[in-house]
């Protein structure tokens, strides 16, 4: 009985993990997709899957590159931190210990207790709404809300913010190392958002015998709990528009009906349709599978034909 309970819980485990991969990859394909305004086009499970995997794969080694950027930024300013670091650890042993003897620091703390917790929380909540209100969702919402750029007529004279301006060019010319360090600091902010809610919950925890506070704090909590929540819904949105290929393979397509050849690139397939798209005619066709007699394989491509020259984007 015991190893059919298991084998059960290894099951739902696995579908449960499939089920996340699934998700995930279909938030980010579609994403991708949006971009490049290819919506109808067919897609099978399995993609959805294999993006999912991917997106676990790459943001888990992109996470090596948050901690160097972390590094760096230590080393860069030691002479500032490590004064800072000792201050600080001089003070949190001082008040630690002056909680078991009647000192002078306790005293003054003791008096004072209720007003920097007050001054303390209203520092931390003009923090963490300046942090999402005016950095991190102006970020997570730039790439998500690029849409159509092949197909676009009006793309190179329609109005876009500076930040939206910059990702599309990096997304036009393959600029990987620029929309790869974009996508870092989107997840360094994740990141930073969950260890938010940690310290918060633990900080709040503290104010168990200032019911007025710890009502505060756990209001505070909550909303950076469902923050955390929305801005891990767009982080593999970000991820589709972001890292996601833009190179698909240079076909030649041989029609049943006729003996006809066209050059297509080839986008994706599902049981029954084939999405192809013509960067000549600047256009995105969907064949059933039954009317194409041949398919040849002869490369590779960038769905954007537009050179750099040409991309002259007009910011507000």
């Amino acid at each position: 009985m015991s190893k059919i309970i298991r084998y059960l819980e290894i099951i739902i485990s696995a579908v449960g993990l499939s089920g996340i991969l699934y998700a995930v990859g279909f938030l980010s394909e579609r994403a991708h997709l949006r971009m490049l305004g290819l919506m109808d086009l067919p897609t099978a499970n399995q993609k959805y899957l294999e993006t999912g995997g991917y997106f676990f794969m790459k943001s888990i080694t992109s996470l090596s590159a948050v901690f160097i950027i972390i590094l760096d930024f230590v080393m860069n300013n030691w002479l500032l931190l490590l004064p800072l670091f000792i201050v600080i650890s001089v003070l949190l042993i001082v008040l630690n210990k002056s909680r078991f003897k009647k000192t002078w620091i306790l005293n003054f703390y003791k008096k004072r207790e209720d007003l920097y917790t007050f001054f303390s929380i209203i520092i931390i909540y003009i923090l963490i709404f300046i942090l999402i209100f005016r950095v991190s969702f102006p970020l997570f919402i730039a790439a998500p809300s690029i849409s159509r750029l092949p197909f676009e007529d009006s793309l190179y004279s329609r109005d876009v913010t500076p930040l939206t301006s910059e990702l599309i060019n990096f997304i036009i010319h393959t600029e990987e190392r620029n929309l790869l360090e974009y996508y870092v600091q989107l997840e360094s902010l994740f990141l930073l958002l969950i260890v938010l809610v940690l310290f918060i919950r633990k900080f709040g925890s503290k104010l168990s015998h200032l019911q007025k506070y710890y009502r505060i704090t756990r209001f505070l909590y909550y909303f950076l709990l469902l923050n955390v929540l929305i801005h891990g819904i767009f982080l593999p949105l970000n991820f589709g528009v972001l890292l996601s290929s833009n190179k698909y393979p240079e076909v030649i397509v041989s029609f049943s009906s006729n003996n006809n050849s066209e050059q297509f690139l080839f986008l994706g397939k599902d049981s029954q349709s084939v999405g192809l798209y013509s960067t000549e005619k600047n256009e995105f066709v969907i064949f059933q599978e039954i009317n194409i007699s041949k398919i040849v394989f002869i490369g590779e491509s960038s769905i954007f034909k537009k050179g750099s020259e040409e991309c002259i984007l007009v910011p507000k």
